[in-house]
């Protein structure tokens, strides 16, 4: 180090000795150059952040403290810095801009080898500091210049001077969101040697413990469903959908061999040659040390596009235009308006005595309900046209709060889709800050609803760290639109699915003038290949939310479990890539059916694929079972995915309806699914609507309405005697009012034709139907194989069909005589005696799956056990044990699923393999 840098002593607010109660913010490094520390301590100033420098030299030195005054108005943000004790008459915090700037903190007399630095929060509003600065030289000053900047942090050693290059990997996946994590796995179990960048000290992305989002995924609730499948059901065996996935995708990565995991590293510089990256430079986010990755293929799962971007790929952000696709969702005219962030994540506590919350003047400000926005309504449902105000940009009031809990979990206080989501990522999050404190204040204060129930009640945390929905799309040879959902196009690359619906929120966000967001299409949609790999950049493949669709497109695959299933797509075509000496295109070109063999092979589901597997040995084998379930044995309640996002009843704690189209000329009565919580009888008030279109719950013609009730306790079908004329083909709803004490339970699967209407009179709209049967015209039916008519068959042969799921309804699977005593088996018998090492056994659901089964061979004319599985809770299993020649094979079932009262087993594919030791 030179007489000048030793001058110096730099460091890093993330670099301190000790945080305190101040904690690390690395999501803004791209704008701002460095991660930073902020003071959450919501109006509570946090414990202190302190380290110790070594100085040179003794003598004066001038403190200089890169901060920033977050809203200037107000400067809620404050906070003090010591130096061996002696305070800096400076309050840092506090400007006349919100940029980020250093501020001079005066001179101090340091006459010891070392000195210790204290921040001192002031208020607990989230002050925030990037670096401090201790000079001897009264001339010197850094830079505002991020550039220089940067050339200044590595001068004065806060960021190494050295790139260290690392040895070659196969393929870097950047990003350690879902789809980055099932993107690395699905490389290294490929033989892939990987390395996955995540800028952030944990896994999980979005549905990380940070951020606590539910990854939300397939909800097209097809009987049998096991929703997605593959890597993503290593995650989440049990289908909650909760978020907070950190601790299980890191015991993932960790158990997982040829992957190298590098936390708090983010990727800085690409270097590209001829359409092609040469390398990526990543830097370590606290210790500023930097490394160089060189690999045969990229995966940008960074969700904005970092790498994809930087490296040049062809790219959108924002809307496409009506014409440019065809798409009648989308704008008249194009724009840079996106969907917008949310901080969702936060813990609400009950004190034994009430409590106090004074609203800062610098928070939105809601004092009745009046102050909101009366238009606005949570989401409604779209039949192929933008809804009304989706288009006017003009800010409404703000949507009144429908919880107790305010901002904490609320995915509409959403905000920044009328602004960059990248470039204005920090001032964003201010926002989310200020209108979260603001809803928390009114449910508090104000709200004539909630007043009472928070009387005890205080905001104890909220998350600093937004919930991103949409930013940069990386343009591939295929660009997704609204055609793929509405033309059903099932594509001859497909690689991954989407269940969830087209789901596009205003760019206003909780300010929206009318729907905060609208639905459209809810069925499986095919996601091919060629939106997983950059047009113009050679080696460059991307997963999540960034991958090739237009911005209606994408806002029915942006959802985490689908970014899963694109991330296993990703990694496994970049394995295959780089052992067939070719680039991603290539892959498409020359690998697609090994691709999709692949992907089928480890359990994802590829829409109109099955399994050809030449190295399967169960396709030649012949099958018999010890039994075999009949059509009848199944009752209903067998044939649904038992966990759904919206769970299996509602309260009616507001005004609810169920949409329906009529198939009959009249209506005598109607019977309602209801479970009444009290031990008294319940009347309710059932009303009869005919909507004006589909999905639309508003200004309807009432047609008829009628009183019942509901015995005490009761739980089941209450019949009410409504009775109307009606017009076959037409659309109606029926709606009960809020009533205490009374549920109202949700079918298990989707009802084709139906909508459930929630919030009345300011409907919101979705799917997911309350149970209901009119006299005449019955249920609603499911879709697909469910609404055939056709007999479920449950025959030996479907273990080896070809589908390792159920698909449309049709379980494709052999399941046992739920009346036979178990143990029950099924039987493979080859053309000859054959040598295998490898069973992967697939049942139906998790839920389903028997708590213990084995793998038998015959051997020496007796069935000789090969391996077994106890506590089994798992849909898929893939058992491995010695070599074993033999004709025959048996999967013997010895104990019923784990989670009663199903006693029915279905097994859905049965591979057997020689794989290679």
């Amino acid at each position: 180090m030179n007489d000048a840098a030793s001058a110096v002593v730099w460091k890093q607010a993330v670099q301190f000795d000790e945080p305190g109660g101040w904690v690390e913010d690395c999501q803004f490094i791209e704008q701002m150059g460095y991660a930073y520390l902020l003071a959450t301590g919501l109006g509570t100033p946090v414990e202190d952040a302190t380290t110790t420098v070594e100085l040179s030299t003794p003598g004066t030195y001038r403190l200089w403290v890169r901060c920033k005054d977050w809203y200037p108005s107000h400067s809620p943000g404050q906070f003090r810095v010591t130096v061996d004790g002696v305070q800096s008459p400076v309050v840092f915090g506090r400007a006349d801009t919100d940029q980020w700037q250093w501020v001079d903190g005066g001179a101090f007399e340091c006459n010891q080898p070392t000195a210790t630095v204290r921040l001192v929060d002031q208020t607990g509003w989230w002050s925030r500091c990037d670096a401090v600065i201790l000079s001897l030289d009264p001339d010197f000053r850094p830079s505002d210049e991020l550039q220089e900047l940067q050339l200044q942090r590595q001068r004065y050693g806060a960021i190494s001077t050295k790139v260290e290059a690392l040895a070659r990997y196969d393929t870097v996946v950047f990003g350690g969101g879902l789809a980055g994590v099932s993107a690395a796995v699905a490389a290294a179990r490929h033989g892939a040697k990987v390395a996955l960048l995540q800028d952030r000290p944990v896994l999980g992305g979005n549905t990380s413990e940070e951020i606590c989002v539910p990854a939300l995924g397939d909800e097209t609730r097809e009987p049998f469903d096991p929703r997605e499948t593959g890597i993503i059901e290593e995650c989440d065996p049990a289908l909650t959908g909760k978020s907070g996935w950190s601790t299980n995708l890191k015991s993932l990565v960790d158990r997982q061999e040829n992957l190298d995991v590098y936390l708090d590293t983010r990727a800085t510089r690409v270097d590209t040659k001829e359409s092609c990256i040469e390398s990526v430079e990543a830097m370590h986010v606290r210790s500023g040390q930097r490394w160089r990755f060189t690999a045969h293929t990229y995966i940008d799962c960074t969700g904005d596009a970092t790498i994809g971007h930087a490296a040049g790929a062809n790219f959108r952000h924002g809307k496409e235009s009506r014409d440019e696709h065809q798409e009648s969702l989308a704008p008249a005219e194009p724009s840079k308006r996106t969907m917008g962030n949310t901080l969702h994540g936060g813990q609400i506590v009950t004190e034994p005595q009430p409590t106090e919350f004074t609203t800062p003047a610098w928070a939105y400000q809601w004092r009745s309900p009046d102050d909101f926005e009366q238009r606005s309504t949570a989401g409604v449902w779209s039949t192929g046209k933008l809804p009304v105000h989706f288009e006017d940009e003009q800010r409404g009031g703000g949507r009144r709060p429908d919880s107790a809990m305010g901002p904490v979990g609320c995915w509409y206080a959403e905000l920044g889709g009328m602004y960059d989501t990248i470039a204005d990522a920090e001032f964003i999050r201010d926002e989310l800050f200020r209108l979260a404190i603001g809803l928390w204040g009114y449910v508090k204060n104000h709200d004539p609803e909630f007043q009472q129930t928070n009387a005890k009640r205080r905001l104890a945390k909220l998350n600093h760290i937004a919930g991103k929905r949409e930013s940069r799309r990386l343009l591939g040879d295929y660009i997704l639109t609204q055609h793929d959902y509405s033309e059903h196009v099932v594509h001859e690359d497909t690689v991954a699915y989407g269940g969830w619906t087209i789901d596009d929120h205003h760019p206003h966000g909780y300010f929206a003038p009318g729907p905060l967001a609208y639905h459209a299409y809810l069925h499986k949609v095919s996601i091919p290949y060629r939106c997983l790999y950059s047009r113009n950049v050679s080696n460059l493949m991307m997963a999540g939310r960034n991958v090739s669709a237009t911005h209606v497109g994408f806002s029915g695959i942006r959802v985490m479990r689908t970014c899963a299933t694109m991330g296993q797509a990703a990694g496994t075509a970049a394995a295959i890539a780089r052992r067939g000496r070719t680039c991603p295109r290539g892959v498409y070109e020359s690998h697609l059916a090994e691709l999709q063999q692949a992907l089928l092979r480890d359990g994802a589901y590829l829409l109109g694929a099955t399994n050809q597997d030449e190295h399967d040995l169960a396709r030649t084998a012949t099958i018999r079972a010890s039994s075999v379930a009949e059509a009848n044995d199944i009752p209903d309640a067998w044939l649904a995915n038992p966990v759904s996002k919206w769970g299996t009843v509602h309260r009616l704690d507001t005004r609810r309806a169920v949409m329906f189209r009529a198939g009959e000329n009249r209506v005598d009565s109607v019977d309602l699914w209801l479970r009444n919580n009290s031990s008294e009888p319940r009347p309710i008030d059932l009303a009869l609507y005919h909507a004006n279109t589909f999905g639309d719950f508003a200004d309807a013609e009432r047609v008829a309405e009628c009183q019942g009730v509901v015995p005490a306790s009761h739980r089941g079908w209450v019949s009410v005697p409504l009775s109307a004329e009606l017009q076959p083909g037409e659309y109606y709803y029926l709606t009960l009012p809020a009533t205490a004490k009374l549920d109202w339970e949700l079918y298990p699967y989707h009802a084709p034709e139906t909508l459930r209407g929630y919030d009345g009179p300011k409907w919101g709209a979705l799917w997911g139907c309350y149970r209901f049967r009119l006299h005449p015209g019955g249920e609603p039916a499911a879709s697909g194989f469910a609404a055939s008519g056709k007999p479920y068959s449950f025959a030996p042969e479907n273990v080896i069909d070809g589908y390792n799921r159920a698909v449309s309804g049709e379980p494709h699977s052999w399941a046992p005589d739920p009346k036979a005593p178990l143990p029950q088996w099924l039987e493979l018998t080859f053309p000859a005696e054959t040598t295998f090492n490898t069973v992967h056994v697939t049942y139906q659901l998790a839920s389903l799956a028997p708590r213990s089964f084995r793998i038998e061979a015959m051997i020496e004319n007796r069935w000789t056990e090969l391996t077994a599985v106890e506590q089994n809770d798992q849909r898929r299993q893939i058992l491995h044990f010695n070599p074993c020649t033999s004709d025959r094979l048996r999967l013997t079932i010895e104990q019923g699923p784990l989670r009663p009262p199903s006693p029915l087993v279905p097994v859905c594919e049965v591979r057997v393999y020689n794989e290679p030791v």
